[in-house]
C-alpha cells in the first residue's frame, strides 16, 4: 500500500505557486501610470546607448599624492605605534601565581583519573 501524502505538501505547493505566478505578473498598468516623469525621460535616454558611458563618472579619489604626504602619514603611523609601545597596558602579563597551576594539575589529574584503564 503507497503511503498517503499529508494535505500539507498540498498546501505547500500551493502556496509556492501562488508566490511565483504574483512575481511574474510584473508592474502594473497603475504603477506604471505613477512613474515619475523624470524617470522615464533618463529611462527613454539610456535605452538609446549600449552601455552606460563609463569614462563620463569622475574618479572622487586618486592615489596620486605627494611623497611628502606618504612621508607624513609613515611618520604619523610610527608616532602612533610608539606611543601604543610605551603603554603600560601594551606590557606582557605577570606570570600567573602557582596557584592557577596546581588547579589545571588537580583538574587534569580528576579527569585522568575518570577514564577507564
Amino acid at each position: 500500500m503507497a503511503p498517503r501524502r499529508s494535505p500539507l505538501t498540498f498546501v505547500a505547493l500551493a502556496a509556492a505557486a501562488v508566490g511565483l505566478s504574483a512575481c511574474g505578473t510584473g508592474l502594473s498598468a497603475r504603477e506604471l501610470a505613477s512613474t515619475p516623469a523624470w524617470f522615464k525621460a533618463k529611462q527613454k535616454d539610456l535605452s538609446k546607448q549600449e552601455y552606460p558611458d563609463l569614462a563620463s563618472i569622475p574618479d572622487p579619489t586618486t592615489a596620486t599624492q605627494s611623497d611628502s604626504r606618504w612621508r607624513a602619514v609613515e611618520q604619523d603611523l610610527l608616532t602612533q605605534g610608539a606611543a601604543i609601545d610605551a603603554s603600560p597596558r601594551a606590557a606582557p602579563a605577570p606570570a600567573e601565581s602557582g596557584a592557577a597551576e596546581t588547579f589545571e594539575n588537580d583538574a587534569r589529574g580528576a579527569v585522568e583519573n575518570t577514564r577507564p584503564k
